[in-house]
């Protein structure tokens, strides 16, 4: 089954709100089957490059999906969503694989 990361995003300025905690553990608890690391909230963030928009990384989590549209039915119960945040769904690409065809096609 793939795997998708969710990254929750929030705005710049504004601190994480740990009294939310609670909805986030009822959430996780509700996709639990699913998740395969519960990541980390982020309590601060820099950003590099090209990044647009008035949005930070706040947290992630990686779940197994049976595909994206599944995934995001998941997702649609973050508590992100209900603070007015965003969140972000992202098939994973099991780079371990293309490594290892590299390394044994530069041999």
């Amino acid at each position: 089954m793939p795997s998708y990361v969710f990254t929750y995003r929030m705005p710049k300025e504004q601190p994480l709100n740990m009294d939310a905690a609670q909805d986030w553990f009822a959430w996780f608890d509700e996709i639990g089957e699913h998740i395969t690391d519960p990541g980390s909230a982020v309590s601060s963030a820099r950003q590099l490059g090209n990044v647009e928009g008035s949005q930070r990384v706040s947290g992630f989590t990686v779940v197994t999906a049976r595909d994206l549209d599944h995934a995001t039915q998941m997702a649609e119960g973050c508590p992100a969503i209900r603070q007015g945040f965003g969140i972000e769904i992202g098939e994973l690409i099991d780079t371990s694989a293309l490594r290892e065809t590299q390394a044994t096609t530069a041999a």
